[in-house]
């Protein structure tokens, strides 16, 4: 599926992607695409949030990677992020603080503004957070969190941009969406010259692919009942 949008990691390990272009940050007809670095300023904050959570043992219910208890997956990986953070718990709890960021994050908490700090999740400071293997092994797992209940519509209420203008989404919604999971937890990496932390689990969350092409199904199916019952109309 992601093979149509020339996303393929075997044959680009460091093609420049221009993934967003697929998303919008408003349904409005002039809607801009989110820029790369407002995903990794989100996706970085929200690591961050999760691993202060883990610390204080509070299932997050509100954030980017907010999860229902009951799921059973989601929880399995929020455990495996809680045996991540245990074994490296003086390093996470440092890197987790809001000020060890851009000069944007956490201004309050500095002692002093130094003009080495980034100013920016630009390449540099991102390079620096997911240095540590843990750190990109912990990560991967916050991916598959935010994506351990594949639905368009929650993921657009996690992300804050929409993958299309309808309330009735498609398969090649799911693909964009897949597009975006393996551009976060892949290429992401390849781009700052870092290895992608990758883990074959049964903890990886897929779209039910086949529930889109019945919902497919009916809504062509209604596309031809109206323009037979147009046809026949103006043939009376």
């Amino acid at each position: 599926m992601i093979s149509k949008y020339n996303f393929c990691p075997e044959t680009h390990p460091r093609i420049e992607l221009h993934f967003l272009e697929h998303f919008s940050t408003s349904k409005a007809k002039n809607a801009k695409p989110p820029k790369k670095e407002y995903l990794r300023c989100k996706l970085i904050r929200g690591h961050k949030r999760a691993i202060r959570q883990l610390t204080k043992g509070i299932i997050p219910t509100a954030t980017l990677h907010k999860f229902d208890i009951k799921n059973s997956k989601a929880l399995s990986i929020w455990e495996k992020m809680k045996k991540i953070y245990d074994d490296n718990i003086q390093f996470f709890v440092h890197l987790s603080k809001t000020e060890a960021g851009p000069k944007t994050d956490g201004k309050a908490r500095r002692q002093v503004i130094s003009e080495s700090i980034p100013k920016s999740f630009n390449n540099n400071f991102c390079s620096e957070y997911f240095q540590p293997e843990c750190v990109r092994e912990s990560f991967y797992y916050y991916v598959l969190l935010i994506y351990a209940k594949f639905d368009a519509g929650l993921l657009i209420e996690k992300f804050q941009f929409f993958c299309c203008k309808d309330d009735d989404h498609s398969v090649k919604c799911i693909d964009k969406w897949m597009m975006l999971k393996d551009y976060i937890t892949i290429f992401m990496f390849t781009e700052l010259n870092l290895t992608p932390y990758k883990e074959n689990t049964e903890l990886i969350s897929l779209p039910d692919y086949k529930k889109f092409i019945i919902l497919e199904d009916v809504f062509v199916d209604k596309k031809c009942n109206k323009s037979n019952t147009d046809e026949t109309l103006m043939n009376d």
